[in-house]
Protein backbone atom coordinates (compact mmCIF):
# COMPACT_ATOMS: atom_id res chain seq x y z
CA UNK A 1 0.00 0.00 0.00
CA UNK A 2 1.35 3.69 -1.19
CA UNK A 3 1.40 5.91 2.27
CA UNK A 4 1.05 9.95 1.80
CA UNK A 5 3.01 10.80 5.67
CA UNK A 6 2.30 13.66 7.58
CA UNK A 7 3.75 14.74 11.22
CA UNK A 8 0.48 16.05 12.10
CA UNK A 9 -3.30 14.87 11.80
CA UNK A 10 -4.34 18.12 10.97
CA UNK A 11 -1.87 18.23 7.76
CA UNK A 12 -3.29 14.66 6.49
CA UNK A 13 -7.12 16.46 7.11
CA UNK A 14 -6.28 19.48 5.11
CA UNK A 15 -5.24 17.35 2.05
CA UNK A 16 -7.49 14.63 1.83
CA UNK A 17 -10.39 17.83 1.85
CA UNK A 18 -8.48 19.23 -0.66
CA UNK A 19 -8.39 16.27 -2.78
CA UNK A 20 -12.38 15.53 -1.99
CA UNK A 21 -12.73 19.12 -3.19
CA UNK A 22 -10.73 18.69 -6.01
CA UNK A 23 -12.82 15.46 -7.63
CA UNK A 24 -16.17 17.20 -6.83
CA UNK A 25 -17.33 15.72 -3.94
CA UNK A 26 -19.96 17.72 -2.43
CA UNK A 27 -18.07 17.89 1.52
CA UNK A 28 -21.36 16.48 3.00
CA UNK A 29 -21.25 12.26 2.57
CA UNK A 30 -17.92 13.31 1.11
CA UNK A 31 -15.38 14.95 2.96
CA UNK A 32 -12.07 12.90 2.68
CA UNK A 33 -11.43 11.20 -0.48
CA UNK A 34 -8.58 8.49 0.91
CA UNK A 35 -8.53 6.77 4.30
CA UNK A 36 -6.19 7.89 6.48
CA UNK A 37 -4.98 6.93 9.72
CA UNK A 38 -2.26 7.14 12.67
CA UNK A 39 1.18 5.65 11.21
CA UNK A 40 4.63 5.90 13.06
CA UNK A 41 4.75 9.22 15.11
CA UNK A 42 2.25 11.27 12.52
CA UNK A 43 -0.41 10.77 10.14
CA UNK A 44 -0.76 8.93 6.52
CA UNK A 45 -3.06 8.82 3.76
CA UNK A 46 -3.47 5.24 1.88
CA UNK A 47 -3.08 7.19 -1.71
CA UNK A 48 -3.78 4.02 -3.57
CA UNK A 49 -1.41 4.37 -7.15
CA UNK A 50 -0.83 7.87 -6.06
CA UNK A 51 -3.16 9.13 -8.53
CA UNK A 52 -3.92 13.26 -7.60
CA UNK A 53 -0.38 13.21 -5.93
CA UNK A 54 2.00 16.51 -7.13
CA UNK A 55 5.65 15.62 -8.10
CA UNK A 56 6.88 16.46 -4.49
CA UNK A 57 4.04 14.49 -2.81
CA UNK A 58 5.60 11.35 -4.80
CA UNK A 59 8.62 11.86 -3.41
CA UNK A 60 7.32 11.53 -0.05
CA UNK A 61 5.40 8.30 -0.71
CA UNK A 62 6.39 5.21 1.42
CA UNK A 63 5.35 1.77 0.87
CA UNK A 64 3.67 -0.44 3.69
CA UNK A 65 5.51 -3.17 4.71
CA UNK A 66 2.59 -4.73 6.46
CA UNK A 67 0.42 -4.84 3.42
Amino acid sequence: MMLLPFDTEQAAIERNMIEAIRRGCDMVTTRYWWPMFEHGDGWALAVGDGDGLSDEELTRVVTDENE
